[in-house]
């Protein structure tokens, strides 16, 4: 018994400082309110582009 409340006592630790972080710089990424500009510099960034004849 003292070993599953030590596992979800790490558990808890692991998700606080390690995961949690994380979460906060990834969920605009997960969000996709980029990717109306990020499509509409790839475009300026294609027509922009010079041939190469």
């Amino acid at each position: 018994m003292l070993v599953v409340v030590a596992l979800v006592l790490l558990t808890l630790v692991w998700s606080q400082w390690l995961v949690q972080p994380f979460v906060g710089v990834l969920e605009p990424l997960l969000s996709l309110s980029w990717l109306g500009w990020a499509l509409l510099a790839v475009g300026l960034w294609l027509f922009a582009a010079q041939r190469s004849d």
